[in-house]
């Protein structure tokens, strides 16, 4: 093997490990994982407590458990009419979850009728003085998941209602379809309980709300006949923290079911007391990173755009809501989406923002030419607008905000900027129309790529770790073996790759014949890079910066994230600039880069911002202008 190739290896190498960050993966099981309820931990040995054996025990109840559960039940059930007691409730509400579970497989009518019996028995006290109503909830709770785990069917039927027969009585369940936070159940295809979910590889914080509940996710895949009606819908789909209740208070055999939106609502009333709702705003990230393609779509999307470039979009996160702004998160090169698990599960923790803001992702081919992409994302942006806003009367759709990661933040700059003749004074010696050699199609794709205004609707622009200027990373080893690998498409640069065409400059022939593609595009200096600084921000819009600095020690000026020195992060018409200590590959996870996100989103919807208590001290704002507009 000669040292050509084996440096070729090498540097492959450290292009493998510079995008292989790892992902959270999640793995569903049959039993609650982790830190489980004692109910929970009951079902998994399959036999009652110490303290319900001994009531039993001394009410002369302990015999014929497993030979005759409905007679036990009843029994109990009449003891607990003429005595109350707490041990006797729990004993009752263990007998009938066990028994559940053992005759689930061979009944699923029959368990479901023993967890509505005990979610009854925990309902009536978890729900009542709050001094002895913790571990009923818990019950209660767990007794609520195996009802949705076991009855859960996309195709319902949810409109009627449903009969059970228990072992003290029949229930019947209605669906409510109304009320704030309401969710029809057939909108998912699939509901996991959140408790049933193993995460593996995940590091960053899982952010669960202690509640009432059962705590689900629901996903809703993005099938075709779907995304044809919503080209908003990624083939992933959706994956949304649901959580659902069973309400018992009208009494007699009457049960209420209800599925709640916790992008909407995190409460419910219940026995004529607020409580909050459960939830576990994580898992749904681990349950979508399990539909997305296992292999890495961002080395995919940089080698091989071409074959890539379908499945470029902007794609919601969530179903649109028409009162909350839209934030747009772009990433970097090499990358996907996925990028953005930290930051997404940061944002989506705090309630504040959920009730302002609603989430998308740009997914696109790195490999393809910057401004390409540039132009993609704001053909999306402009498509979006005309299908939620087609008559232009909807505030919170002017007010979006557009958050990019490295080459991500590059696609950010071109959506807030007028081009002017930056471009084309640079690549053509005449007007684009007059050019002969050109078709009309490869003029109107030229249009597109160099002659653009600003998107009225973005107002905010926040750069994350942005080569404004290029890096050296696209003119070293790493840079030139990417360039080497890269499929690049003919027909993106089909616009531009007939050098005997009159009206070219010497620097437009010269991107051509160098190949346009992701990786040159980052070169420092690079032309396209410099035109686009020249270009105006548009005024009323505000950015931000945040920037990675990898050695402290290092003076601001030459530091650097190991990827984008800051002299090409920094922009003097930043609002703010926001140094972390970070990598270029883990700023995106860096919990005060985040938190910068979130107050610079406090900030946009006028809000103010309380800080946090994990800044660090390292970490360096610089407030150009406090209280900018928004």
């Amino acid at each position: 093997m000669n040292s050509r190739v084996i440096l070729y290896l090498l540097v492959a190498i450290q292009i493998v490990f510079l995008v292989s960050c790892a992902s959270p993966g999640v793995k569903k099981r049959n039993r609650p994982v982790g830190e489980a309820s004692t109910l929970s931990a009951l079902l998994e040995q399959g036999k009652l407590s110490l303290k319900s054996q001994a009531y039993l025990k001394k009410q002369g109840l302990h015999t014929g458990f497993r030979k005759n559960p409905e007679k036990l039940v009843a029994a109990l059930s009449r003891q607990l009419a003429k005595e109350a007691s707490a041990n006797g409730r729990m004993a009752l509400i263990e007998v009938c979850s066990i028994t559940a579970d053992r005759v689930e497989r061979r009944d699923p009518r029959k368990a479901v009728a023993y967890h509505l019996t005990a979610a009854e028995a925990a309902f009536k006290v978890g729900f009542g003085k709050p001094s002895d109503s913790d571990k009923f909830v818990k019950a209660y709770n767990d007794c609520t998941e195996e009802v949705v785990r076991i009855l859960f069917d996309p195709e319902g039927p949810w409109d009627e209602d449903t009969v059970f027969s228990g072992p003290i009585k029949s229930y019947h369940i209605r669906l409510r379809k109304r009320g704030a936070g309401s969710i029809d159940p057939s909108f998912y295809d699939d509901i996991y309980p959140a408790n049933h979910l193993e995460f593996e590889d995940i590091s960053f914080e899982r952010h669960i709300t202690d509640g009432v509940g059962a705590t689900l996710v629901g996903h809703r895949i993005g099938t075709t006949d779907r995304r044809e009606k919503n080209p908003f819908l990624e083939a992933v789909g959706m994956s949304l923290p649901v959580n659902a209740t069973l309400d018992f208070s009208n009494g007699g055999t009457s049960v209420e079911l209800a599925f709640h939106d916790l992008m909407i609502t995190d409460s419910i009333r219940l026995e004529g007391r607020k409580f909050p709702l459960s939830a576990d705003r994580t898992a749904p990230f681990a349950v979508l990173y399990n539909y997305a393609p296992k292999h890495n779509v961002g080395w995919d999307g940089m080698l091989h755009p071409d074959a890539y470039a379908a499945k470029m979009g902007l794609f919601q996160l969530e179903p649109f809501r028409p009162d909350r702004i839209p934030v747009v998160f772009v990433h970097g090169l090499m990358s996907s989406p996925k990028t953005w698990f930290a930051t997404l599960n940061h944002l989506s923790s705090d309630p504040v923002l959920r009730e302002r803001y609603q989430f998308l992702v740009f997914s696109y081919p790195t490999g393809y030419p910057i401004s390409y992409n540039v132009a993609i994302l704001r053909k999306k942006l402009t498509e979006f607008r005309q299908k939620y806003d087609p008559g232009n009367n909807n505030s919170a759709m002017r007010k979006m905000v557009v958050v990019g990661h490295s080459m991500g933040g590059l696609l950010a700059s071109g959506q807030i900027r007028d081009s002017g003749d930056t471009f084309t004074s640079k690549f053509f010696t005449k007007p684009i129309d007059q050019i002969e050699g050109f078709s009309v199609y490869q003029k109107e794709a030229l249009k597109d790529l160099f002659i653009y205004k600003s998107n009225p609707d973005l107002k905010r622009a926040v750069f994350v770790a942005a080569p404004h200027r290029g890096s050296d990373i696209a003119t070293d080893s790493i840079g030139k073996l990417g360039m080497a690998l890269i499929k690049f498409p003919i027909n993106a640069i089909k616009a531009t790759s007939i050098p005997s065409v009159e009206g070219l400059t010497d620097l437009a022939r010269d991107l051509i014949e160098h190949r346009p593609d992701g990786i040159k595009g980052l070169e420092p200096m690079a032309p396209v890079l410099m035109s686009v600084l020249e270009q105006k921000v548009r005024q009323g819009v505000a950015i931000h910066s945040i920037i990675g600095r990898h050695n402290p020690e290092n003076s601001l000026e030459n530091s650097s994230d190991t990827v984008v020195p800051y002299w090409s992060s920094h922009l003097d018409d930043a609002v703010s600039e926001k140094v972390v200590h970070a990598k270029h590959t883990t700023i995106t996870g860096n919990q005060n880069s985040n938190e910068e996100i979130r107050r610079i989103l406090y900030l946009h919807a006028g809000l103010p911002y309380l800080g946090s208590s994990r800044s660090r001290g390292r970490d360096r704002l610089t407030e150009r202008q406090r209280g900018a507009s928004n």
